[in-house]
This record gives structure tokens, C-alpha cells and sequence, in this order.
């Protein structure tokens, strides 16, 4: 029997908000699902952060690009789609199941406000990229310091 793994919290200063995690940790367990497959960690994304632009990637292996949704509202960005089923042959017995597949969404808060208007988005090897320009208010602006 395969067991899933359990992420443990990290020790915080705030004891009552670690035994709520352990506590969701526990039900998890128990109820079957597979931690890893949580609805809020899939896709996987990374962000990085420049002076001019904030560039997202997710990795949305086997996911059709037409099934592909980005959206971005003041400083959230939510992706959102469908992965497919893959349905096995009419004989065929399944042993294991462990691909997620169905709808997904996740939501994350920008580090600034972006420009809209200027977001390029690419699709390739089943990673998604947004390049997502910093809003000009958001952008740092250096301070010329002049001397008497």
C-alpha cells in the first residue's frame, strides 16, 4: 500500500495556527487524499521579479492549450483549465491512477500591480510563461542626488 506523504508545518511562533495545520494535515490522511494533488498546488508555478516585469511560469504537462486560462484583476493572477481524462481501453483494467485530471485554478498574488494591456503569454512543452510588465506607478524610480 502506497502511502502518501504528510508535510509536517514548520514550528512558528504561533502554536494555536501549527496545531490547525497538523490538525488539516491529519484529515487529509485520513479521508485518502493525496497531499500533492491538493486543488490550491496545481500547477506548480515559479515567479521572478525584475525592475520592468514580474514572469510567471507553470507547468501544465498534458494540458491543451485551448484548455488554458489566465486572467489578471489589481494584483491577482488566477490560471485555470482542464487536463482530460485519458480513458482506458474498453477491456483494459486500470491498476493505478495517480495523473491528476479534471479542473484546476490557482490564484496568486502579484508582488505589484502590472500593466494589463502589455501581458504576453507562451505555450511551449507543456509550460505556460506570462510576462506580466510592471504597472509605471509600481516601477522603481531612481532619485538623482545632486551636490551644493
Amino acid at each position: 500500500m502506497l502511502l502518501p506523504n504528510i508535510n509536517l508545518p514548520r514550528p512558528s511562533l504561533n502554536l494555536l495556527y501549527d496545531i490547525h495545520k497538523l490538525r488539516d494535515e491529519m484529515n487529509r490522511l485520513f479521508e485518502g487524499e493525496i497531499p500533492f494533488l491538493r486543488h490550491n498546488e496545481f500547477p506548480p508555478v515559479n515567479m521572478s521579479v525584475s525592475d520592468d516585469n514580474i514572469v510567471v511560469t507553470a507547468e501544465l504537462p498534458g494540458v491543451d492549450e485551448q484548455k488554458i486560462n489566465a486572467s489578471v484583476k489589481n494584483k491577482l493572477l488566477n490560471i485555470s483549465g482542464r487536463r482530460e481524462v485519458e480513458d482506458a481501453g474498453e477491456n483494459d483494467v486500470v491498476h493505478r491512477t495517480e495523473r491528476f485530471a479534471g479542473e484546476f485554478s490557482k490564484t496568486i498574488e502579484l508582488p505589484a500591480r502590472v500593466n494589463a494591456d502589455a501581458i504576453t503569454a507562451s505555450y511551449k512543452n507543456g509550460v505556460l510563461k506570462l510576462v506580466l510588465p510592471r504597472a509605471e506607478e509600481e516601477k522603481v524610480k531612481k532619485i538623482e542626488i545632486k551636490t551644493n
